[in-house]
């Protein structure tokens, strides 16, 4: 039978309460009719407590039915702690299959250092922190110390059985990847990028990377290779693997159409000192050009100059 169904019976039987509440949340006033006597309390309750009385009450006098009973939770289970960086581990577990007959209300993860921590740590430290639910992060903890892992559910009752994970684990340096300049790359055109990292063992699945190309892991150089068959621009993302920490070398690879330039408008035969009348080649694929003065270092007539525009270049000057 329900609970509150037959703590009603007792009341209704045994008690006659009177309430006035006050603004406080307090009940004052009370009369009690316990078996015949009338006890007059002229004495002020915290709503708290009378529940706690009432409670106490029922337990002792339940007419004609059982009296239900609660009881701590039972123990959670899979318990995995993982290091997220040097001062901090991410606390997971499964949590009990029973709850005792009280809702739980939450969850005490212990970290505590081992006896094989540093020398300069003469004794265990201990961090307690609460949580609703699984995963539960706890930081604060010392780089380079060992720490085990225990997890209680609460609820009305108490405590769970603590349960301990039977692995020892150490927060660690994150790991990193150094940032890609971006590169803009030719369709069809073979690559070869490296990106420098640390701590990690490896790398996971690449994403987002142009078709074409792959990305690999050795001697904490990842490397971009192949040769892109499409255009456009490509935002990557390839997870780190083993080390601490979730990170990913991420970056934007764009790839443009191969360069072309149509043959000149013209080929004229100049005179010295004579304005030049232009001429132009039609480009695509690029956006710009180099090299252009001029000097005459690019085969150009002092005083001739070439520029780029709107992927057309125009040579012009005077010689």
């Amino acid at each position: 039978m329900n609970k509150f169904i037959y703590l009603s019976i007792y009341l209704s039987i045994y008690l006659s309460i009177y309430l006035s509440i006050s603004l406080n949340g307090q009940v004052i006033n009370i009369q009690e009719r316990s078996k015949g006597t009338i006890i007059e309390r002229n004495t002020i309750f915290n709503l708290d407590e009378l529940k706690v009385r009432w409670k106490k009450a029922a337990l002792e006098n339940c007419p004609l039915v059982t009296c239900p009973t609660i009881s701590v939770p039972g123990p959670c289970t899979s318990i995995v702690a993982t290091p997220t960086g040097p001062t901090s581990v991410i606390v997971s577990f499964v949590p009990p299959t029973s709850d005792g007959g009280s809702p739980i209300t939450g969850y005490i993860v212990t970290a505590t250092s081992t006896p094989s921590a540093p020398a300069k740590r003469k004794s265990s430290a201990i961090i307690t922190i609460s949580g609703t639910s699984s995963p539960i992060e706890v930081t604060g903890l010392t780089f380079g110390v060992n720490y085990n892992f225990s997890v209680v559910a609460r609820n009305a009752a108490g405590s769970s059985p603590s349960v301990t994970t039977t692995m020892t684990v150490t927060p660690c340096i994150l790991n990193t990847a150094s940032s890609l300049s971006n590169p803009t790359l030719i369709v069809n055109t073979a690559t070869n990028i490296t990106i420098a990292t640390t701590g990690a063992t490896g790398i996971g699945t690449a994403t987002g990377l142009p078709s074409g190309l792959s990305a690999s892991w050795s001697s904490n150089l990842i490397t971009i290779f192949g040769t892109p068959t499409v255009t456009g621009p490509f935002t990557y993302t390839i997870p780190l693997t083993g080390g601490c920490g979730s990170v990913s070398a991420t970056g934007t690879i764009t790839v443009t159409a191969a360069n072309t330039a149509s043959a000149a408008s013209s080929t004229p035969t100049l005179c010295i000192s004579t304005v030049l009348t232009n001429i132009t080649h039609t480009t695509t694929g690029a956006t710009g050009i180099s090299n252009a003065g001029g000097s005459g270092s690019n085969g150009l007539p002092a005083g001739v100059s070439a520029t780029w525009a709107s992927n057309m270049i125009t040579i012009s000057g005077t010689p």
